[in-house]
């Protein structure tokens, strides 16, 4: 009987702690995820912008594929985004985090964001965005968001991948996940895993 007082306990409060996850692993290609932020432009064909966002089996964080995002443009910055925004509540606290590496041997930087928007859809701004290091080995992310704007309904999650010296870039991800969570600020914080 102790022991499962114990694991109930336990349960509860993990319930309290993390509600309403979304976890995105890539071990079948989906179309959750899409690349955003520009316009088609002399350099940016449409056959360059499909190769913004692929498929990788080549050292995967986890099972057996991971996304790879490219940004090879030197004009725009092109970024992934979550196709449907997720609905939140405004009072909420919410965590977006993963895991990601450079898709070669140099470390380059990469860019998650959290952006408010309204219930139709109108973007009203960036509530949390940090910089991250994307080395050969797999890093953990995790950026955090609280004290929403009070017309909040919707999050965009987003990742912009682009080193800051050449204006290109391409990391690979695996294993994201967004969350509500009990108490959080607005803040970032990386691991080597």
């Amino acid at each position: 009987m102790k022991k499962l007082t114990i694991a109930l306990a336990c349960m509860a409060l993990m319930g309290n702690v993390f509600a309403e996850t979304v976890k995105w692993d890539f071990e079948t290609p989906n179309n959750d995820w899409c690349p955003w932020g520009f316009e088609k432009t002399e350099e940016v064909t449409a056959e360059r912008a499909d190769g913004i966002i692929s498929y990788s089996n080549e050292r995967p964080h986890g099972g057996k594929t991971c996304l790879v995002l490219r940004d090879l443009f030197t004009t725009v910055n092109p970024y992934m985004s979550l196709v449907k925004p997720i609905a939140v509540v405004p009072d909420g606290r919410y965590v977006f985090g993963g895991f990601a590496r450079s898709n070669t041997a140099a470390t380059t930087k990469f860019v998650a964001g959290i952006a408010a928007e309204a219930k139709d859809g109108k973007f009203i701004r960036w509530v949390a965005m940090e910089k991250f290091d994307a080395a050969g080995e797999w890093t953990e992310f995790r950026l955090t968001a609280d004290k929403l704007p009070s017309e909040t309904a919707l999050l965009r999650l987003s990742v912009f991948s682009h080193d800051e010296k050449s204006q290109t870039g391409e990391i690979c991800l695996d294993d994201l996940y967004f969350s509500r969570i009990e108490s959080a600020t607005n803040t970032a914080d990386q691991q080597t895993k």
